[in-house]
């Protein structure tokens, strides 16, 4: 029986992914970061872990996020140049919060 565990536990680790969708297109954000000067104003979308595009309005970045294939199950938008990080300290008021 504890083979048999073992077997299932190590199959399942070989096949569940060690980078997630968000994680993958979080880094991309990161990666591409810094070329979107010049894009202030628009919003930059990154879906299955790569730059999409950059577009005038939202309606423009739901028609291109339908338009993938397969449809991503998590993106990251951002408003280029009205995302700045907050100032002053941050302070946390439980384990967790989700956006």
């Amino acid at each position: 029986m504890s083979e048999a565990f073992e077997e299932a536990v190590e199959l399942w680790l070989s096949c569940r992914p060690l980078f997630s969708e968000e994680d993958a297109n979080h880094a991309a954000y990161l990666r591409e970061k810094g070329r979107l000067k010049g894009l202030e104003g628009k919003y930059a979308v990154f879906a299955h872990g790569r730059f999409v595009g950059a577009f005038e309005s939202l309606e423009a970045v739901a028609k291109a996020l339908r338009a993938l294939s397969p449809r991503p199950r998590h993106v990251v938008v951002v408003k280029v140049g009205v995302d700045r990080p907050p100032r002053g300290e941050l302070e946390w008021w439980g384990g967790s919060l989700r956006l």
